[in-house]
């Protein structure tokens, strides 16, 4: 009996030792089924999954070797984005469309997370009308006495900037969220600059090249896509001349290769993911470089469809002689015309 007491025991720890907890309580999503999802690169997958009880209780027991960004989803499509880097995080509230009645305790990543969200949302927003204001004040003949009014709107643009910045240097560095906060506000910065702050531009390409994208927090931010794409749009809409552009694109094709040389499965996804962003942009000065960049090297091996798809530009290279074109396929043997682009 003892001994059967005892393997039962050793079964339970076992069992729950394996994975991290996540539970909650969501009384109007009662019955529904609800899944826990995170990010390997490019792709979603699913962690776990259950059915919410009578009284709306959940909970999670994931793998516990998952470290980044997931969310929960119900059955009614509702979602809610977490960050899954501790154990026993408790979720509360209502429904998920409700997230002013959302309470994650347990969890001070999530609470630093939401709380910079809000914070930095507010800030964005008085930022813009202070920006706006700005230049009324320094040009508009009726607002030109009020010097005044434009070193206080300065001052505050100033602060507020500062307060933002002061927010994310103030969290424990040794948390994910202290990583990933930055890293989202450059994601969501970009396309603001390219339309508003264009001053601010030179820095964000400056952020970008910086990062370690062979990073596995990033490999499961759920943004690694996402970051690309803007960092590529916000090149192509910097206001430059259009070599210029290709300048920039390509030193940060370089930068993107050279930091993933060494995760070769990492790096065929990404120039996979690019060489169609590049393609479908109509990109193609960009596209031709990226191809040449990793076919003129052998320190990594390519998957073949990828080396298939970069070949075409070798290929076509300016200076390489063109392929002949072969009209007769599809024709009868017994044409005698002639049916080549070589012999005409």
């Amino acid at each position: 009996m003892k001994n059967k007491v005892l393997l039962i025991s050793l079964l339970l720890i076992a069992n729950f030792s394996f994975g991290q907890l996540l539970e909650g309580r969501l009384k109007y999503h009662a019955n529904q089924e609800i899944k826990l999802l995170g990010y390997e690169g490019f792709e979603t997958i699913e962690l776990a999954k259950t059915t919410i009880d009578s009284v709306g209780n959940f909970n999670f027991n994931y793998n516990n070797q998952y470290k980044g960004m997931g969310y929960i989803e119900t059955s009614d499509k509702s979602q809610l984005f977490i960050i899954l880097n501790e154990s026993g995080i408790l979720i509360k509230g209502t429904h998920l469309k409700e997230p002013d009645n959302i309470t994650i305790l347990n969890s001070k990543e999530n609470q630093i997370f939401s709380q910079y969200a809000k914070e930095h949302n507010q800030r964005e927003q008085a930022l813009a009308g202070w920006k706006y204001l700005l230049p009324q004040y320094k040009t508009t003949p009726i607002f030109q006495q009020q010097k005044e009014n434009v070193q206080l709107i300065e001052k505050e643009t100033k602060r507020l900037e500062e307060e933002d910045a002061i927010f994310l240097n103030n969290v424990d560095k040794l948390t994910y969220v202290s990583w990933y906060l930055p890293i989202r506000k450059l994601l969501d910065d970009m396309p603001l600059s390219a339309q508003r702050y264009i001053e601010r531009i030179p820095q964000h390409i400056a952020d970008f090249r910086q990062l370690k994208l062979n990073d596995k927090r990033l490999y499961h931010s759920g943004i690694l896509d996402d970051l690309l794409e803007g960092h590529y749009l916000l090149l192509e809409n910097s206001g430059q001349s259009l070599d210029n552009i290709y300048v920039e694109m390509n030193l940060s094709t370089d930068y993107i290769i050279e930091n993933l040389m060494e995760n070769e499965e990492l790096l065929n996804e990404v120039v996979h993911f690019l060489f169609n962003l590049m393609e479908k942009r109509s990109l193609f000065t960009a596209s031709e470089h990226l191809a040449l960049k990793l076919l003129n090297q052998n320190s990594c091996t390519l998957n073949n469809d990828l080396a298939r798809q970069l070949e075409t530009y070798r290929a076509m290279k300016v200076g390489n002689i063109a392929p002949d074109i072969d009209f007769s396929i599809g024709e009868t043997i017994h044409t005698t015309n002639t049916k080549k682009l070589n012999e005409m």
